[in-house]
This record gives structure tokens, C-alpha cells and sequence, in this order.
């Protein structure tokens, strides 16, 4: 089971949820994807990122244990490495723009944007929720991870499932995406946003960690794994 991390201001942008525009009416020519955090190809371990950012679209670079095993399986050093200077994306480091007079905040990147890049961090997955609850599309192209609540929900429902290997047309195959189908995730997001918020009485997220329980203790006892 994976259950939601815990955002603290989950319960504050869920208040604001039902007010977003939907993913159709944004414009995905200036705002089509975007993510802000640790992208910095510094230190130790550089020759290794951005080795594996390079290797994105090829299974035995991206899928070899020495590029899993680095921070987010490079996920986002994948997407920098071949969309950051294309016209939609914006791909900020952790602190570009913060505390910029003027500057745009970065709730108002997600309420603006169709896709919002939802990668690891360490060992879990926040801006899940961040794009959740600003109707962004989350994107997610981790290998083999179960992403929260993918026990009771589908994260391909209403989020864009890819994998690292899909990492270099990444942009094509986001445009390729109907506005049909946009705005039905967006609504099934407003269907599940409340899973996502853990404080009551706005939040399901209690409710949806049981859900995910009974699912699991069933199949165990569908395969005979529970003593009678």
C-alpha cells in the first residue's frame, strides 16, 4: 500500500480546487509542463546524472541499478536534460524565482500549467498533491512504482503514466493527448482530490487508507496468505 503524503497545505488548495479551470481551457502552448525542485547537476555524483539523464530513452542505461538507484531513478534530470528550453515547459530549479518581487508563486505555475511533472523525491512522491489539488495533470514516469492509492485508484485515471524510457518524446506524447481525455482526468481528480487531504472533515484520506487495507487483506485471503 502506498498512502498520500502528508502536505500541510493540502487542505487550504483543496478549498480552492473546484474554482480551477480545466486543463483544456489552459493554454498549452506557453504552459504545458512544468516542476520545480532539486534539479542541480552538482557534486559527487554528477558524471553519474547526468549519464543517466543522457540515457533516458535507453533500457539498459535507465533501467540498469546503478541509474534506479540514483535520486528520483533521474527522473527529472531526464526531463531538464531534453525539454527544459522547449517552448511549454519551465523547469525551475528549487529556488529560482522564490522570493523574486513580482514573480509568479508557484501555486500559480500549477493553476496555469495542463501538466505538472510529479517525480520522487526521497523515497516518496509529494508534488502528487501539489498538482492534485491545482487541477495540474500529474505526470508519472518512475519505473515500477506504485504511486499513492494506486491500491483503490488508477493513477492513469488522471494522470499521464509513462515510463524513463518515455522521457525523450515526452513532449510529443503529452501534446498527443486528446482534450477529451484532459478534462476527464481533470475530473476525476476532482473526484479523488479529497484523498489527498488528510485532515478532516474535507479530507478522505483516512478513509481511502482503509479502502487500500480491505483491498490488500482480501487478496490475501482470495490466494490463502491469512490463517483461518
Amino acid at each position: 500500500m502506498v498512502f498520500a503524503p502528508y502536505e500541510e497545505r493540502a487542505r487550504e488548495w483543496f478549498k480552492a480546487l473546484p474554482e480551477k479551470i480545466e486543463p483544456s481551457l489552459r493554454d498549452a502552448q506557453e504552459n504545458l509542463l512544468y516542476f520545480r525542485g532539486e534539479i542541480e547537476f552538482a557534486g559527487d555524483k554528477h558524471e553519474t546524472t547526468l549519464h543517466c539523464a543522457m540515457g533516458a530513452g535507453d533500457p539498459a542505461v535507465a533501467f540498469s541499478p546503478e541509474c534506479l538507484g540514483t535520486y528520483a531513478m533521474s527522473v527529472r534530470y531526464g526531463v531538464y536534460h531534453y525539454h527544459h528550453d522547449k517552448p511549454g515547459v519551465r523547469i525551475q530549479s528549487r529556488w529560482e524565482g522564490v522570493g523574486v518581487l513580482g514573480g509568479k508563486e508557484y501555486t500559480d505555475y500549477l493553476s496555469e500549467t495542463v501538466f505538472a511533472l510529479a517525480p520522487l523525491g526521497t523515497g516518496f512522491g509529494m508534488r502528487i498533491v501539489a498538482a492534485v489539488m491545482h487541477g495540474a495533470i500529474p505526470v508519472f514516469l518512475e519505473h515500477n512504482y506504485h504511486q499513492a492509492w494506486s491500491d483503490v485508484v488508477d493513477p492513469a485515471e488522471y494522470g499521464f503514466v509513462g515510463d524513463i524510457t518515455d522521457i525523450p518524446d515526452l513532449v510529443e506524447k503529452l501534446r498527443a493527448v486528446p482534450a477529451a481525455e484532459l478534462d476527464a482526468k481533470f475530473q476525476r481528480i476532482l473526484e479523488i482530490a479529497p484523498a489527498f487531504v488528510w485532515e478532516e472533515p474535507d479530507g478522505q484520506a483516512y478513509a481511502y487508507a482503509l479502502r487500500a487495507v480491505d483491498q490488500v487483506m482480501a487478496g490475501k485471503r482470495a490466494r490463502g496468505d491469512l490463517p483461518v
